[in-house]
């Protein structure tokens, strides 16, 4: 999920650091708009299918559903991963079944709120050695911040029981404070995100042709990025401490800012026609997965409710869905996402 923030941030501020300047009435307002035109239409559809057809009718016993209109608030304002806590036997973020993955689009519309303050700082900075010392400040501390956080669990959890924080031992799926803060939460996302907008307002600044000799410079930081995702990935069977102690952000802000900058050779497969429409269609892509994926593969849908949501790619038997959720997250950006963007965004103006 850190490359989502991160590369969010990046397109974020790329596309809406004009908009939102100086905090303009008029630019806020078309900011605010236009993302919430793309984030709630599609969201609101999977929830309302999700009340009708997924675990609050089919699956719930009549004790159960009285817990699922009591986070229905939550989900309904897109703020179920700013809270911690558990209703029913479900954490708030992770109440509902097909809506399981809206945790992320919870998180993305806090980060919204943020950007107009980060997009304040980064604007003071006009020049470009100081945007890329900016940037370059902002991922180092980030780094370090969360890459302490990730080793502290324990305090975390002490410090959540110290403040009030309680922690229900029958949630499914478990989630202690400490897995909240740190994966779920909205809050300790900033930093991700706001690296991303500085990536961008760099990018935007670095206007010169990049010389022969920083083209090799970029090609070393991008194959070191690249083999220091790979011992993240399998960062558990490595048996050397450091691997995988500074987590994804360093790899990916070089990763994004040399694929937006230079041409490194992939970066044209990355512009290809196919790869855009997907990009087009990731998120109802997102939304749509674990629908598309339960009603194509051949699994009777009470036993894959009882299973966790996120464990659903393990079967070995869902070729079908997958494609099938990738062709219709397409037909839906066209059928259904945009055409509600339109009309939401039209009724700004």
């Amino acid at each position: 999920m850190s490359l989502f923030f991160v590369l969010s941030g990046f397109i974020i501020h790329y596309n809406y650091a004009a908009t939102v300047k100086n905090f303009s009435a008029r630019g806020l307002w078309d900011f605010f708009v236009a993302r919430f035109s793309r984030l709630y239409p599609m969201f609101f559809l999977v929830l309302l299918y999700d009340v009708a057809c997924g675990s609050f009718f089919l699956y719930a016993s009549e004790t159960e559903r009285m817990p699922y209109f009591e986070v229905l608030p939550y989900y309904l304002t897109l703020t179920q991963s700013w809270f911690y806590g558990s209703v029913g036997t479900h954490p708030i973020g992770f109440a509902y079944h097909y809506s399981f993955v809206a945790w992320s689009i919870s998180t993305e519309f806090f980060l919204y709120l943020t950007y107009p303050f980060i997009n304040f700082l980064a604007l003071r900075v006009t020049k470009v050695k100081p945007a890329a010392l900016l940037a370059l400040a902002i991922c180092i501390v980030s780094t370090v911040l969360l890459a302490w956080l990730k080793s502290h669990l324990p305090t975390i959890d002490h410090w959540g029981t110290a403040i009030g924080v309680v922690e229900n031992p029958n949630a499914d799926p478990g989630t202690r404070f400490s897995d909240w803060l740190n994966y779920v939460s909205p809050y300790t996302r900033v930093p991700e995100f706001m690296t991303g907008c500085m990536l961008a307002h760099l990018y935007m600044r670095a206007s010169s042709t990049p010389t022969k000799i920083e083209l090799i410079g970029v090609r070393v930081a991008v194959i070191l990025a690249l083999v220091d995702i790979g011992l993240f990935v399998i960062q558990d069977y490595v048996p050397v401490r450091w691997v995988g102690a500074t987590g994804l952000l360093p790899a990916l802000a070089i990763l994004i800012f040399c694929c937006a900058r230079y041409d490194i050779g992939f970066t044209r497969f990355l512009s290809g026609t196919t790869v855009v429409r997907l990009g087009e269609a990731s998120y109802s892509m997102y939304l749509l997965h674990l629908i598309i994926i339960e009603k194509s593969a051949p699994h009777d849908a009470g036993a894959l409710y009882a299973r966790k949501p996120n464990h659903l790619y393990s079967s070995h038997n869902l070729d079908s869905g997958d494609y099938g959720h990738h062709v219709f997250g397409i037909l839906s950006r066209r059928g259904g996402a945009r055409p509600k963007m339109a009309t939401c965004e039209a009724s700004s103006t």
